[in-house]
């Protein structure tokens, strides 16, 4: 007799390997389903002034992606790199930004004394975006893709860049023209 007969409880078939995993589930399923319902709900909170302006709307969707996607993230890799770098550059910018309104006395409304600074934020854009590109590409190979850490890390570079540009351009003076335009029609 061999050792299979005499112990009942050994299986023939082989054991399953250690890197397998399941790509679908009923939870990731729910989950992706409640994430986009509250999609969809963002959008349809939003205020537009119009059927051809959605502008408000993509800013709302966008940010609650972010959010959720960074929430998601966070609780998928919670000692990450890949979540705490961009979290971190996602803080700072309303407390530098409150740091700045709370310290400085503005003279006039374009006080251009922190355009040259904030022009060097928004480029330093470009090397975050970079060393985000770099923490995805190390994800793939590891063969650990995960999707709400790809749209956090692209919607904390979108943000940080869109910040930091919108400001250089505010401070610079490149809305005055449009808001002097703007005024004399009410």
């Amino acid at each position: 007799m061999n050792d299979s007969q005499n112990n009942p409880e050994t299986d023939s078939t082989p054991p399953k390997s250690p890197g397998w995993k399941s790509q679908f589930s009923i939870g990731k399923t729910l989950l992706w389903t409640a994430v986009v319902a509250g999609g969809l709900t963002v959008v349809k909170v939003s205020k537009t002034n119009s059927i051809i302006d959605p502008f408000p709307q993509t800013i709302s969707l966008s940010f609650y992606l972010v959010v959720a996607c960074g929430i998601l993230s966070l609780l998928r890799a919670p000692k990450s790199l890949d979540v705490w770098f961009p979290t971190g550059m996602n803080v700072f910018i309303p407390a530098f930004l409150g740091l700045v309104v709370l310290v400085r006395e503005p003279k006039t409304t374009f006080d251009d004394s922190l355009a040259t600074f904030y022009s060097q934020l928004a480029i330093g854009g470009i090397p975050y975006g970079i060393f985000l590109l770099v923490l995805n590409v190390r994800r793939i190979k590891r063969r650990d893709f995960s999707i709400s850490i790809l749209v956090y890390h692209l919607g904390s570079w979108l943000g940080w860049t869109a910040t930091w540009t919108y400001y250089y351009y505010l401070l610079g003076g490149a809305f005055r023209t449009v808001i002097a335009s703007t005024s004399s029609f009410f």
